[in-house]
């Protein structure tokens, strides 16, 4: 069961992948690895302006922690090999993006295994990990390789490997926490708490060290890194804005682009009654994210579809909702099986209208309804956008997504914010500009076509795994 719901989820995640996943964040990375490769040096010798690099002593360098750029090398090199065979393709951008996608379907796979050892049955557990997949924000993460899923597969590990006893489990606990600090320094605090919780369970020197040592390492590397091109961190943002934003705004709340979570308002209080061990644990590591995400300037993570710095928390907090389905009483189960089934159909729409454009199209757009209009008056700044309904990007993408199916080009005819500002400039340019972000349309017809139908084997073959599993649970 395990392997044909990794080939169903890879297969779909993959079919769904960008024309060209790369943020300015990720194209500095993505040059960090082709100089890795190439000279052995962070210098990347960026070509045109880029906000997340710096120059030092006549160099270039990426300011982002080096984890993301040394695990994209091996994809480089595989790229040129494979660009070398082809001479047609420019295959790095689908490889990094099939590595993303089989991160997180990874990252599915191991809450599948959770559930199924904690005795869910196989239709909740598996009905919960499609719905982590394709209906939460981890579907994103799954399309463009920013980091995002290789951090959710680390914390999810780390997570789980904290319940096990052990100096085994307390340096796995060490290991994915180190390279999650690699990926993402903001997480630190979450592995932190991780070793406090191996220190507490079995008060044991040798455990503790164990849990701890890798995960200092790792912060060791990041600031060796950070003192290498003369980089330090922006200051603290509004904690306040970062929690609303993160939670309860309207442009980047956790719960509007991953639905399925609202369950969770009944979950979590039982989760703590019937585990509170194990609950504890995942409280204490959610609230450690979220106050280290929220004090970032850039909380946001923008240009992004939803809230990505919080993403790694997503499988955490859909187990608690899986495990009150197997623990409820079947009126009860089926109606709640029944609104999860509604959640996740809302959250792959959602999902849907996130991978019809790239990220910063909307963003694009704003800026210049703010660039000509007045709206700069009221509107100082485009990250204030989500905190405004009617600026919502997931209304923005529906929007959009509208008017280019029905190649009309009257987009100021019925904008979103028409209540906010009335005199919306034409934005013709902006819809020319608009192409649909798929790879396959990137690609020539053949590769393309044969490449899907690779992907269509792949997932009817877990399809049928699936099911002979099934069957034989029975």
């Amino acid at each position: 069961m395990r392997v044909g719901a990794f080939l169903i989820l890879f297969a779909l995640l993959l079919a769904a992948a960008p024309r060209e996943p790369w943020s300015a964040e990720l194209r500095a990375q993505v040059a960090t690895a082709r100089s890795l490769i190439a000279r052995g040096s962070l210098d990347i010798a960026f070509d045109g302006p880029n906000e997340h690099t710096d120059v030092r002593d006549g160099r270039r360098y990426a300011r982002l922690p080096p984890g993301l750029a040394i695990a994209l090398v091996p994809i480089e090199l595989a790229a040129r090999g494979l660009d070398h065979l082809t001479g047609t393709i420019r295959s790095a951008p689908l490889l990094e993006s099939a590595t993303s996608a089989g991160l997180v379907a990874l990252a599915c796979v191991v809450l599948l295994t959770a559930l199924r050892r904690a005795a869910v049955r196989p239709s909740i557990a598996l009905t919960a990990t499609a719905a982590l997949a394709l209906s939460t924000s981890l579907c994103a993460a799954g399309r463009i390789p920013d980091g995002t899923a290789l951090a959710t597969l680390l914390l999810t590990c780390a997570v789980l490997a904290a319940r096990g006893p052990g100096v085994r489990s307390a340096f796995a606990v060490g290991a994915a926490s180190g390279g999650l600090v690699l990926i993402e320094p903001a997480l630190f605090p979450a592995g932190l708490v991780l070793a406090l919780v191996i220190a507490l369970r079995r008060r044991e020197p040798v455990r503790l060290l164990a849990g701890l040592l890798p995960l200092l390492v790792g912060a060791a590397l990041v600031l060796i890194h950070r003192a290498h091109i003369g980089y330090f961190p922006d200051p603290p943002g509004d904690l306040t804005e970062g929690l609303y934003g993160l939670t309860i705004s309207t442009g980047k709340s956790l719960l509007l682009y991953s639905p399925p979570l609202v369950l969770g308002v009944w979950a979590l209080p039982w989760f703590w009654r019937a585990r509170r061990t194990d609950a504890a644990v995942t409280f204490a590591v959610a609230a450690a994210v979220l106050l280290s995400v929220a004090q970032l300037h850039r909380w946001h993570g923008d240009p992004s579809w939803g809230p990505r710095r919080l993403t790694p928390l997503v499988p955490l907090l859909l187990e608690p909702i899986a495990l009150w389905l197997e623990a409820s009483l079947p009126p009860l189960r089926r109606q709640a099986l029944a609104a999860l089934g509604v959640l996740a159909v809302v959250g792959a729409l959602i999902e849907g209208l996130g991978a019809a454009f790239a990220p910063a199209a909307y963003p694009h757009v704003l800026a210049v309804v703010r660039e000509q209009t007045g709206a700069g008056g009221w509107f100082p700044d485009l990250d204030d956008a989500h905190f405004i309904p009617q600026f919502s990007p997931i209304l923005g993408q529906a929007w959009l997504l509208d008017h280019f199916l029905r190649n009309d080009r009257n987009l100021a005819a019925d904008a979103p914010w028409k209540l906010l500002q009335q005199n919306t400039p034409r934005l013709d340019k902006e819809l020319l500009a608009l192409h649909l972000d798929w790879w396959a349309l990137g690609w020539p017809r053949l590769p393309a076509a044969v490449l899907l139908g690779v992907l269509s084997a792949l997932a009817t073959a877990g399809a049928w795994l699936t099911v002979r599993r099934l069957r034989m649970l029975r």
